[in-house]
């Protein structure tokens, strides 16, 4: 199968589980998440480079940043909310995750797979 093929079926597959998003659900952490998206889009506006802590999050009483998700995951939230309208960052976040996985188990197969060349 062609490269340009196997990514339009890897992100075309990668939309079924992001329906739900779309639809309005966006999980039971979402506020969590989003809170700490939104405080470090508001620490980039506003000259900070890489927060490390989140007022708004757990219901006002903080988190420490990097803490607990990779500081990939919370920097891409963070310019999704900069470039998105808000509703559409939960869907954009796990299509784009699901994406880069999908990419990555299909170049990374070429190396275990005999005959096979990428």
């Amino acid at each position: 199968m062609k490269a340009s093929r196997a990514m339009l079926l890897i992100a075309a597959i990668a939309l079924v589980p992001v329906l739900p998003y779309l639809l309005g659900y966006a999980g039971q952490d979402f506020v969590f998440h989003l809170s700490s998206w939104m405080s470090i889009r508001d620490a980039w506006l506003a000259g900070k480079l890489m927060p490390m802590w989140a007022a708004g999050a757990d219901f006002g009483l903080g988190d420490p940043h990097l803490g607990y998700y990779p500081p990939v995951s919370l920097v891409l939230g963070a310019l999704l909310t900069l470039v998105l309208p808000i509703w559409m960052v939960p869907a954009v976040f796990v299509w784009t995750a699901l994406v880069v996985a999908g990419l990555a188990m299909y170049y990374a197969s070429g190396f275990f797979l005999a005959g096979e060349s990428r």
